[in-house]
Parts: structure tokens; C-alpha cells; sequence
């Protein structure tokens, strides 16, 4: 039971976003920075954002140069290039947005730590001359010299390679205030609006069941336009079957260290293990290689299996001879394709006025920002004159 008020402010919209991360805010601001007369709605099931927004490890990346060859492999030099810059330009986008003292940015160098004696050094070069023309500078760079200025293990870390373009924020900062910007253009955020499903009822009018904790009687929204943001949950929402999967990602942070002696953010193993420093702690997270299936889940909770890992590696690799003790743990939830080469994101028309925007690999944070655009440009299409 509804009054007219109710009806007309908050139960009828242009576009309505299910899933509040980084992602649909992004597609929201993205929506009303160019059609600043519509009405957004943006629906969240959690009282905080569900998926791995906010529970990342704060990372503003490209690609590592293993990550990047990799991508090479599966998908040709012209697509990983394309993908490369993407999530430049997006994180880029997302700076623009916010400034950097609205994510806390910071550009204190960004590593990989490679454990393979015979890897190949002329990688470097290979990656470099492909993006020369593009970035005008190197991007990778060798850096051995820093490994025991770090503190890392040495007979554990054989190369260490430097991104000059890569960075870290607070996501918890960023999204509080991509949260706040949403909202001053005009954007409407429900939290605790769990969609049970929706219908369309014509071209003008989808209508959006969400579960009414006040009652048996479901909220009914509509809109005239539907996106779902909500990455490795889609398949449970859509009527069709996406190429995802999700893929949760399990985290630690230490105590503060005193004298910690790196900054910036590092890669090991191809981008599945990944820690930064943050105000004298450690953020460590990864392993999910070490066990796909039971990390293909999304269940929000923490293993022994992963977490026991994670703590070995900081142990025995990073915080070599420094005592350390874990503060907490978390896990988020990231999606991923289902065959493992599909490292593009997700954005497309489902059906007329039905849209998605998904499977972010992991680089939720950088890419946001462009699929945003993307999603806008599908909704609202501009007429060339």
C-alpha cells in the first residue's frame, strides 16, 4: 500500500540500476552527467555495497607485464592493447571524477615480483614497443636493484619489474564519494532493495519486484530502462545465461608494522596475488588459483585453505624477517568468465530498453568509468547531425 507521493518520487523512473558498486554508480553518474532531466534509480541489496567494490585491496591498475602477455596470448596484440588502455582511461575518468584527494590516490610505484629464474627480460622491451605509441614513455621497467631494499626475499623474488602508470586509492573513500556526486546530479540510492525479479510490460514499462521487509507484499518499481551492475550475481537475475562466473577474492591486513620498508603495489604470480602498503599495514590478498573451485562461489566469508596461504607468502616472501601479525580478513566477490579467456567486460543489450554491465575480471575500479559511458551511449544514443 502505497500513497500517490510515494508512487510518483520514488516508484517510477527513466532507468533503474540494480546493483550499487562501482560499476552502476558509475553508469548512473555517466546517465545524468548528460541527461541531467531524467530520473535514475539505483537499487542495492546490501546496506553496503554486495560485491567487491568496497572490498577490494585499492588498486588503480592496467596490467602487470606477465598479466599483459598472458592477454597477448589469449586474445591477440591489437584486443589486450584495447583492454590496456581501457583501464587507463577509466581510472583516469574516475580521478577526473572525484580528484585525487576524493580517493585518497597515490602514485608511489607499482611492482611485479617474478619468482622464475630463466624469465624472459626481453619481455619488457616486446611490451614496451607496443604501447610506446600510445603512452610516449616506457611503461615496465627492470628494477632488481630494489627487491632487498624492500625487504623481500631474494631467493624467492629473481625479478622485479616497475609500471610507471599504476596506482592505489581508497575504495571505501571513493565510493562514499561517488556515492555523494551520484546523488547531486539528482540520482536516487535505495540500500536494503534486494530485486526478486522483473517483467516487462511493454516498451515503456518494465516493472522490478523487490522483496518488502514491512511485508509479504512486494515493491513493485518501474522504469522505462533496466541495467544490471551486478557482476558475478547476474545469472541469478537475468533470463539468460552469460559467459561469468563469479570469483571470489579473500584479503588480510596487518597491524600497522613499524618501519615498513616498501610502498606502491605489487603483482606476484600473474596478477593472482597482489598487497600494497597502506599507512604502515599491509592489504595482501589472492590465492583463488590455488583452489578455482571453491572459489567460484558467492559466499562472502573467509577459508583456512586461502587465508593459511596468504599468510605463508607474507611470511616467507614480503615481510621477510619482520615480524607481523594478521588485524582481520575479508573476501569480496569478482567475476570472471567462464572459460578463463573471455577478458573483456560484459556490456551489452539483453533485449529492447534491458541492458547489463558485468564480469569486470577484477579491474572493477579502473574500468567503471568506461562501461559507464558505454551503457549511456546504448540508452541514450546520440543523433549525428
Amino acid at each position: 500500500m502505497f500513497s500517490i507521493w510515494e508512487k510518483q518520487s520514488y516508484l517510477k523512473h527513466d532507468v533503474i540500476i540494480v546493483g550499487g558498486g562501482i560499476v552502476g554508480l558509475s553508469v548512473g553518474c555517466s546517465i545524468l552527467e548528460k541527461n541531467s532531466d531524467k530520473k535514475i534509480l539505483i537499487l542495492e541489496r546490501g546496506i553496503l555495497p554486495t560485491g567487491a567494490s568496497t572490498k577490494n585491496a585499492g588498486f588503480i591498475c592496467t596490467d602487470s607485464l606477465t598479466e599483459f602477455v598472458e592477454d597477448i596470448k589469449k586474445m591477440g596484440e591489437k584486443e589486450a592493447i584495447d583492454l590496456f588502455c581501457q583501464r587507463y582511461q577509466g581510472y583516469n575518468h574516475l580521478l577526473k571524477r572525484l580528484g585525487q584527494r576524493g580517493c585518497d590516490a597515490k602514485f608511489q610505484g607499482s611492482y611485479e615480483l617474478i619468482d622464475q629464474q630463466d624469465f624472459d627480460v626481453s619481455l619488457i622491451d616486446y611490451a614496451n614497443n607496443l604501447l610506446r605509441d600510445i603512452f610516449k614513455k616506457d611503461i615496465f621497467t627492470l628494477r632488481n636493484d630494489l627487491i632487498n631494499q624492500f625487504g623481500f626475499n631474494q631467493n624467492k623474488v629473481k625479478f622485479m619489474i616497475e609500471s610507471s602508470i599504476e596506482g592505489q586509492i581508497d575504495t571505501g573513500l571513493a565510493m562514499r564519494n561517488l556515492y555523494k556526486y551520484f546523488v547531486s546530479l539528482g540520482g536516487l540510492y535505495l540500500t536494503g532493495a534486494e530485486v526478486k525479479n522483473y517483467k516487462k510490460i511493454d516498451n515503456q514499462c518494465i516493472q522490478v519486484n523487490v522483496k518488502n521487509t514491512n511485508s509479504a507484499e512486494d515493491i513493485i518499481f518501474e522504469s522505462q530502462n533496466l541495467v544490471f551492475c551486478t557482476n558475478g550475481f547476474t545469472n541469478n537475475l537475468i533470463k539468460s545465461e552469460l559467459n561469468l562466473v563469479p570469483g571470489r577474492g579473500q584479503v588480510i591486513v596487518t597491524k600497522p608494522i613499524e618501519n615498513l620498508k616498501f610502498k606502491g603495489i605489487f603483482h606476484m604470480d600473474e596478477g593472482f596475488y597482489y598487497f600494497r602498503d597502506y599507512y604502515g599495514r599491509v592489504i595482501f590478498g589472492g590465492g583463488r588459483n590455488t583452489d578455482f573451485i571453491g572459489e567460484t562461489t558467492t559466499k562472502i566469508e573467509t577459508t583456512t585453505k586461502i587465508i593459511n596461504n596468504l599468510k605463508v607468502i607474507l611470511k616467507e616472501v614480503i615481510l621477510l624477517n619482520t615480524p607481523f601479525e594478521v588485524d582481520y580478513e575479508w573476501s569480496g566477490i569478482m567475476c570472471f568468465s567462464k572459460d578463463g579467456k573471455g577478458k573483456n567486460p560484459i556490456v551489452e543489450q539483453l533485449e529492447k530498453n534491458i541492458f547489463v554491465a558485468a564480469r569486470m575480471n577484477g579491474q572493477g575500479v579502473a574500468i567503471a568509468s568506461n562501461v559507464g559511458e558505454q551503457i549511456e551511449k546504448m540508452i541514450y544514443p546520440k543523433i549525428k547531425l
